[in-house]
């Protein structure tokens, strides 16, 4: 049995209804949207799917101080058989790997090592928290008194790392860098914990991405006003739109990016 035709100008309002549908500010609007979401979703997917390395470390902003050098105490810190006179300090580093691809000891072609500037003494160090025990995350303390640990492991894969805890001899402002050279990587990345400063910061950026996007559509609607009343559009007004559509992406893979930095994945 065949499909009768359509019936004499049945055509032209399907053509009709079809051409007023799609001239619709809103499904603009939405178009728009999709758009800045769909570019910004496939850069996002592209670089997290690529196979690398990433190792990664962030310090704990939250120091303590176990004794305060100068304030009188009746608590002694003894390390072997002397006191400890000045600041003795408590923190923790966290070292993962937040790249797709594992990271092996071949894979090291410079030992990882945490390293304190200034030098102070390290008092003691320990591995507090793994994410896995089969990593096998293990320090070697020899060199404690110049303050630098080497940390070795058996396998890093995605998100696996540890948390090392640190006691030294000084003050909170002492920083912590972990050095070392891994295979596609020359150095460690540090992910800096997110401050008061950098959240007011990242809501202003919010607040200027989404002021974007809705330039972006009240630009879409005003050019779909000015064709409905027969007004030619010109070159620039084809052209600012997807300008608009790529600056917007660029900000909603920053903010992606930003959801996956918030810290190590463990946490401390």
């Amino acid at each position: 049995m065949t499909e009768s035709p359509l019936a004499p100008g049945q055509s032209d309002r399907i053509r009709g209804l079809l051409r007023s549908f799609f001239s619709n500010p809103w499904i603009g609007f939405l178009g728009s949207i999709c758009s800045v979401v769909g570019v910004g979703l496939a850069v996002y997917f592209y670089f997290g799917g690529a196979r690398t390395r990433r190792l990664t470390y962030a310090v704990n902003p939250v120091k303590t101080i176990v004794v305060k050098g100068g304030e009188t105490s009746a608590l002694r810190v003894l390390h072997g058989d002397q006191e400890v006179k000045g600041d003795v300090t408590a923190a923790q580093v966290a070292i993962w790997n937040g790249g797709s691809e594992s990271i092996r000891p071949e894979n090291i072609l410079g030992p990882v090592r945490l390293v304190l500037h200034p030098p102070a003494a390290i008092l003691e160090a320990s591995v507090r928290k793994a994410s896995r025990g089969v990593i096998g995350a293990s320090l070697d303390t020899s060199r404690l008194a110049v303050g630098i640990i080497n940390v070795t492991w058996k396998i890093l894969e995605r998100n696996d790392g540890a948390v090392i805890q640190l006691i030294f001899a000084g003050p909170a402002q002492t920083d912590i860098e972990v050095e070392g050279i891994v295979e596609g990587q020359p150095t460690v990345f540090r992910l800096e914990p997110p401050t008061e400063k950098t959240t007011s910061d990242r809501w202003l950026t919010r607040v200027e991405g989404i002021f974007g996007l809705f330039v972006l559509c009240l630009f879409v609607w005003w050019n779909w006003h000015r064709r409905r009343s027969g007004e030619q559009l010109g070159r620039f007004d084809r052209i600012v739109p997807w300008v608009l559509v790529l600056t917007v992406s660029m900000w909603v893979v920053g903010e992606l990016l930003e959801l996956r930095q918030l810290g190590p994945p463990f946490g401390f």
